[in-house]
């Protein structure tokens, strides 16, 4: 799902499903490769929340943590 939502260079590693009552809140950790700013992750993040509630009505909260791509590129 996240793949084809984001179309960019992304690895979601974990997603947590909460059901509360007759909706859902979704949380992700998804590393970020291609070097891009805190700003450009940020507004891709906000898009595909954005996208996610636009699409499941159900999705009371939608959560993604952005990290880094690993390794580094300077080889940390």
């Amino acid at each position: 799902m996240f793949g084809r939502v984001f179309n960019r260079s992304v690895c979601c590693e974990q997603v947590d499903l909460l059901k509360i009552g007759h909706r859902y809140s979704l949380s992700s950790t998804c590393r970020f490769g291609g070097g891009r700013t805190l700003g450009k992750v940020h507004e891709i993040v906000c898009d595909v929340e954005k996208h996610l509630y636009d699409g499941l009505k159900e999705f009371r909260r939608v959560t993604i943590h952005a990290e880094p791509a690993w390794p580094f590129s300077d080889g940390r």
